[in-house]
């Protein structure tokens, strides 16, 4: 059994930069090992997004779910001895290389030899959408999702101001939690000339498929925060990056 999970699972950006970054070798891995490898998923509080990255790496039929619902304080060193989960007979559990983003290192120079930031240029070679798609979308606006949002950091944010500035200009409005099929909210981002995102997970996580972008954050937060410098310093590689 594969084990990602961890106990930022709840929250968007850690899922996707510390443990759906190895989705992309599930596959290889079951074949390696004969094909009888299960991946392990908890599911309490459900989570859309980890739905999306498992379908886009055809990872349906090969899970095992963790209905129990636990606290972030219940995670330790025996957390997983307490799930109360069937596992298959004689199984045998295979972790994942853990960084957290909260102690990435922060010095911009490191971005090319940090083996965190190879991860990620690697993660993002798994998704082959053309290059030649057509930037046709003068502004894209991603709200704060409405929904499913990691409780001690959930927030409302006024975006009155964002609004009116879009108002009279040609630009979509887009609830992430619509999202049915990742690759045609990847493809949608791609498109935009200028993308307005949340500073936190949403810029974090969609601003790492933004290429010859312009990317403004809607909220006046300072950022980056230091605990994702070194994500915001590989988006800026290929994007240009300012407060809205």
């Amino acid at each position: 059994m594969l084990l990602i999970e961890s106990n930022y699972h709840q929250a968007f950006a850690h899922w996707v930069l510390e443990m759906a970054i190895f989705l992309p070798y599930y596959h290889k891995l079951k074949e390696i090992l004969g094909g009888s490898l299960k991946i392990f998923i908890i599911n309490k509080p459900y989570r859309s997004y980890k739905k999306l990255f498992l379908n886009y790496f055809n990872i349906c039929d090969d899970i095992i779910y963790c209905n129990e619902d636990l606290k972030h304080n219940d995670y330790d060193e025996n957390w997983f001895k307490r799930f109360n989960v069937t596992l298959p007979k004689n199984n045998i559990c295979i972790t994942t290389p853990f960084v957290s983003v909260n102690f990435l290192p922060h010095t911009k120079c490191q971005i090319e030899e940090d083996d965190f930031t190879k991860r990620i240029f690697n993660f993002q070679q798994f998704f082959n959408i053309d290059e030649s798609i057509e930037k046709d979308i003068e502004w894209l606006f991603f709200p704060r999702a409405s929904k499913e949002n990691y409780k001690p950091n959930d927030r409302s944010i006024d975006y009155t101001s964002i609004t009116k500035f879009l108002k009279d200009k040609n630009h979509i409005v887009y609830d992430t939690i619509e999202t049915q099929n990742l690759i045609d909210q990847i493809r949608l981002v791609k498109r935009a000339k200028n993308i307005i995102l949340d500073p936190t997970s949403s810029f974090l996580v969609n601003g790492l498929f933004c290429k010859n972008t312009n990317i403004y954050l809607s909220s006046p937060k300072n950022f980056p925060d230091r605990s994702f410098e070194l994500v915001y310093n590989y988006i800026l590689l290929s994007n240009n990056i300012s407060t809205f």
